[in-house]
Parts: C-alpha cells; sequence; structure tokens
C-alpha cells in the first residue's frame, strides 16, 4: 500500500474531516509550517551562513510511505495476524 501526498493540508483536511481552506488555517498546520521554515533556514545557514536565506525552491512538506504489512488486532486487541501486503 503506498501513501503520497504533497502537503499538509490534505492530511489534516482528511483526518479531520474540514475543507483544504479550513485545514490551511488549522493550528497544527500552522505549527508544522513554521517549524518546517525554520528547519529549512537552519539547513541553509548551516550550509552557507547565518546572511543566507531561501530564494525559491520546489516542493514542500510531503508525506510518501510504503506500508509492507498490516496487523489484525481483533475487536478486543487479542488477537496478533500479521498481513503481508502485495
Amino acid at each position: 500500500m503506498k501513501l503520497k501526498t504533497n502537503n499538509i493540508e490534505d492530511i489534516v483536511s482528511e483526518v479531520k474531516g474540514i475543507s483544504f481552506e479550513e485545514a490551511c488555517e488549522h493550528p497544527l498546520v500552522k505549527e508544522i509550517n513554521e517549524v518546517m521554515q525554520e528547519y529549512v533556514n537552519k539547513r541553509i545557514e548551516d550550509a552557507f551562513g547565518d546572511t543566507f536565506m531561501m530564494g525559491s525552491a520546489n516542493g514542500g512538506l510531503m508525506l510518501e510511505m510504503d506500508i509492507n504489512n498490516v496487523i489484525d488486532v481483533g475487536e478486543n486487541g487479542d488477537e496478533w495476524i500479521e498481513t503481508p501486503l502485495p
């Protein structure tokens, strides 16, 4: 099973059951985006010095994950059946 999304707003929209526009204003999204910007700034400063900043970029925060198997724990959590995925 492959999961891929190009931005945190899509994830929050789906999980929280809100529109994309609402997700853009969600406090969690704002905080994650701020942390990511701080991370980018730190990496640039570490590589080039503290007088440098990002000029332009492509991409952004992205989720890309291959799920190799799932586990069925049963209705009462008393089972543990691992199922490999094709």
